[in-house]
């Protein structure tokens, strides 16, 4: 009919995306900003047409994709270390991918759904979300004329060192492994348990008991204790440390010196234990070496025919772990005086044929050292003072 129309448009098909009103061309036709058109028309015999023709665009969003990584352990890692994706329907947008950004990355895009990923991130830090449109989720809607934002997050990854430390006791010691001060870097730590370190070169140690051993580090660690770690890394560094074994050392000491009589021993076990058997032998100038566990201990020895023991410092000897002690046990030659008592009939002080021996005699020898010594001759006037040690006799 004549007269003035407005003319709008609706979209019914979307499958190819959706559009918006661009501008507007025609005769007789106006349009405004909102994209309705204005015509007038007339009949007559010249009649007024109008042609009206809407230009119309693919309306668009924008979607800023954000890379946020924490440093909390180290880590030296930027947004531009990471490589992200935005994708429609499993395919790259025009852009992408590129490396992150912390303030965003913005991409302009028909309205529609996509998603956001990573690719595998740089050794020692762990993807803790994504988040789009305020939501925990890798996909956002993108809205014609409005701004989408979407943030992955990666948090670098505590690296640790694990002192593990093993004591062998066979020899009487007591230690645990927490008795050794335990170090990384200088900071103490307990054995088995991970302590929390930054990335980077460290040196284990540990303080040397008494008694015990010295171990070489192993596993993650070298020889010398030190181990690199890098991000996100656990290392294990190993010891062990043993009990050392106790020594005692028995002299034997004899006067004269006789460097060829063997003397046998016996050790007494008060605590503890040796190695091998209870019963030794000993000579003179050859020191004996007695392997022992902690304990207290005493050397004595069975008589010596012809030998007295004068002295003996090995009686309770007390031994810990990796100590030596040494002790002494000196024998003396033993003597002996024999004679005949007789009749001198002659007065003369010699025993001359036909002079008889005098039986049942008692017979005494002194000296300042042991006193004095009484024995009774025999039947044939003989005596005899045998084990006598070395002194002076009248």
């Amino acid at each position: 009919p004549d007269g003035a129309h407005s003319i709008t448009e609706n979209q019914l098909d979307f499958s190819l995306g959706s559009y918006s009103f661009a501008s507007g061309t025609g005769t007789n036709c106006t349009f405004n900003a909102g994209g309705t058109a204005s015509a007038t028309i007339a009949a007559g015999s010249t009649p007024t047409n109008a042609n009206c023709t809407f230009n119309n665009h693919l309306s668009t969003g924008t979607l800023r994709l954000i890379k946020n990584v924490i440093i909390d352990n180290g880590g030296t890692a930027t947004a531009s270390n990471f490589n992200l994706h935005v994708k429609s329907e499993g395919v790259d947008v025009a852009g992408s991918p590129q490396v992150g950004s912390s303030t965003g990355t913005v991409y302009t895009l028909a309205s529609g759904s996509y998603t956001v990923s990573e690719d595998t991130p740089p050794t020692g830090y762990t993807q803790t979300g994504v988040v789009c449109d305020g939501q925990i989720t890798n996909s956002v809607t993108v809205v014609a004329g409005q701004e989408k934002v979407c943030t992955i997050t990666n948090d670098d990854q505590q690296a640790y060192i694990i002192v593990d430390k093993s004591v062998v006791n066979l020899n009487g010691g007591t230690a645990e492994p927490d008795d050794f001060l335990l170090t990384v870097g200088g900071n103490p730590v307990f054995d088995g348990v991970a302590y929390a370190i930054n990335p980077g070169t460290y040196t284990v140690g540990e303080t040397l008991l008494p008694g015990y051993s010295a171990g070489s580090w192993g596993t993650d660690c070298n020889t010398n204790g030190n181990v690199t770690v890098a991000l996100g890394q656990t290392k294990t560094c190993t010891i062990t440390n043993r009990d050392l074994p106790g020594h005692l050392i028995v002299h034997k000491v004899t006067n004269p010196v006789d460097t060829v009589t063997s003397f046998p021993l016996n050790i007494f076990i008060r605590t503890g234990g040796i190695e091998g058997d209870k019963a030794r032998t000993i000579i003179s100038g050859t020191p004996l070496d007695i392997t022992v566990q902690t304990g207290t201990y005493s050397v004595g020895e069975a008589p010596k025919t012809g030998w007295s023991t004068t002295d003996n410092t090995c009686n309770d000897i007390d031994i810990n772990i990796g100590e030596t002690k040494e002790c002494t046990i000196t024998n003396t030659k033993l003597g002996s005086i024999a004679g005949f008592k007789f009749n001198d009939l002659d007065g003369d002080g010699f025993w001359d044929s036909g002079e008889p021996t005098l039986a049942d005699w008692f017979i005494s020898i002194t000296s300042s050292a042991y006193g004095t010594q009484r024995t009774q001759t025999g039947s044939d006037g003989s005596y005899l003072f045998d084990n006598l040690l070395p002194a002076t006799y009248s």
